[in-house]
């Protein structure tokens, strides 16, 4: 029944994709019509006439410290400045750059509405056995405070009530999970609730490392899952606020008789009906990715589209991943060149950075991704995610992402370790910068895996020009089997769920000591 309600959003997305400049300055004439009624719009003087064009002549490209002021006056006046009526805002969790509050008015919820329905017959279509069983969405845990100012976690708040409703009655974790007094009571539950589930078909989540690391918890706390499977009633601690616990002596017994080894034909047993999981697999995720589908091979496994609190930018759809053009106005600038440019004029081959305006009453907002054109779904342009936007750059050595990622990739395959990220270590008083490796693996390797990445980037020119000049201290490794643990406290995510690993992250360098000896 869900399927059929959201065939007119799959069926318009396909009619439309032959028109996209069509729909593309229709849905740029909305937004200038629209903003009429606002602070923001009135002070610009939008016209509804003005074509592309002229509206691109007349607004610049902007990022969040641009609107950072209007959100903040809108926050507390509860005024008209960037939307109409009364605006809920929702936290960004990013791990590289501070917390970020983006509007989340009716008419943008729509929007983000519209892509993830196309998506989600498009699933239906290719895995019809989705529909026989239920549904794992990810549902991380927000800290109160977040939650007191508005935020949520809930991938389905993007979809209207009577939707959410439907969807709810298929859902293995209920949504209170997210909302209990602590991050370990939510993970408790949640892990609960999916041993408990033997008839899962979908596990969707954002990270790949999520689900890892989900995964190994259920054996690390498999006692207390089983204690409260056998006796339907939670253990002493910690607080789980009242939620009911779920009950399958079963499922409790499948735990007893287990050896703890993460295998994939245990997690058969664990989930014998499971048919998809759907998280990121590109750029930084995509080792992380590989390791699920090997955990996973009795499932299919779908890769996201680009998704942002700030808008969607592409979703799956027949195997490609077009951009979510109904949902949003898309312009692009072009890497190479610099060059702005709407989405009906982008080429194949093209590497671009997404421009969004959209109904949460931001415009021309730039985001730090880099994608390329694949290919195209009639008219409409479908991209591949290539990475974040930027790098670091302490003394001049210009560390670019995708340069990374290829270093990355090449030590964890020299040494059968995973590296997670190359933490880029600013000095402390009297320290020179530096980076440093972290990964999962045998300790033993620190030594040797520092000396190879130290060889690897003085193979890049300017990294080697800063090491002669002495303006950096030579490259170390962090190896350790709790690595994945060690970056989130180094990114200070709190919403685990949606975590996505960065290639190179920043930080000071006494942070990193205080996680362990680095080997240099």
């Amino acid at each position: 029944m869900f399927y059929c309600f959201q065939l007119p959003a799959h069926r318009r997305f396909l009619k439309a994709s032959e028109r996209l400049e069509l729909v593309q300055r229709a849905k740029l004439q909305g937004y200038l019509q629209a903003s009429r009624h606002t602070h923001y719009g009135r002070a610009k003087q939008f016209d509804p006439t003005w074509g592309y064009e002229r509206f691109s002549s007349e607004h610049p490209i902007t990022d969040y410290t641009y609107w950072e002021p209007h959100i903040l006056h809108q926050r507390k006046s509860r005024e008209p400045v960037l939307t109409v009526g009364d605006t809920p805002f929702e936290p960004t969790s990013g791990s590289t750059s501070p917390r970020k509050w983006i509007p989340f008015p009716p008419a943008f919820t729509q929007e983000l509405s519209l892509a993830a329905s196309t998506w989600l017959v498009d699933l239906t279509r290719r895995y019809p056995r989705l529909s026989g069983g239920r549904q794992y969405w990810s549902l991380s845990w927000l800290p109160t405070e977040l939650r007191q100012l508005g935020g949520s976690t809930d991938d389905t708040r993007v979809l209207p009530f009577w939707k959410r409703l439907m969807l709810s009655t298929i859902l293995a974790v209920p949504g209170a999970v997210g909302t209990l007094p602590s991050s370990e009571a939510s993970r408790l539950a949640t892990m609960t609730y999916l041993v408990a589930c033997r008839d899962l078909r979908l596990l969707s989540v954002w990270s790949p490392t999520f689900l890892t690391q989900l995964i190994d918890d259920i054996s690390r706390y498999r006692k207390q899952i089983g204690y409260t499977l056998r006796k339907g009633c939670w253990p002493g601690t910690p607080n789980m606020g009242g939620i009911s616990p779920p009950y399958s002596p079963s499922a409790a017994t499948l735990l007893d008789n287990w050896d703890t080894a993460v295998s994939p034909e245990f997690l058969a047993k664990l989930w014998p009906e499971l048919t998809l999981i759907s998280a990121w697999d590109s750029s930084t995720s995509a080792t992380w990715a590989h390791e699920v589908r090997g955990l996973f091979p009795h499932a299919s496994f779908q890769g996201k589209g680009l998704w942002a609190t700030e808008g969607a930018i592409t979703i799956p759809f027949e195997e490609r991943y077009p951009l979510a053009f109904m949902s949003h106005f898309f312009e692009f600038r072009l890497l190479e060149s610099e060059e702005i440019v709407p989405s009906w004029q982008l080429q194949i081959g093209q590497r671009v950075q997404p421009i969004l305006t959209t109904g949460s009453g931001l415009w021309r907002y730039q985001l730090q991704d880099q994608l390329e054109v694949s290919g195209f779904m009639n008219e409409v342009p479908c991209l591949r995610f290539i990475g974040r936007i930027g790098g670091c750059d302490f003394v001049g050595e210009k560390l670019d992402t995708q340069i990374v990622t290829t270093v990355l990739n090449q030590l964890s395959v020299n040494f059968q370790i995973r590296c997670i990220t190359l933490v880029a270590c600013r000095g402390a008083e009297r320290q020179r910068p530096r980076y440093v490796v972290l990964a999962e693996g045998n300790e033993q390797l620190q030594a040797k895996v520092a000396s190879t990445l130290e060889s690897k980037l003085l193979e890049l020119h300017h990294y080697q020009v800063a090491r002669e000049q002495h303006q950096l201290d030579p490259a170390g490794a962090m190896v350790r089997k709790d690595a994945l643990q060690i970056y989130s406290r180094l990114a200070s995510v709190a919403i685990d769920g949606n975590r996505k690993i960065e290639a190179i992250l920043q930080i000071k360098e006494n942070l990193l000591r205080d996680e362990a000896v680095i080997n240099t």
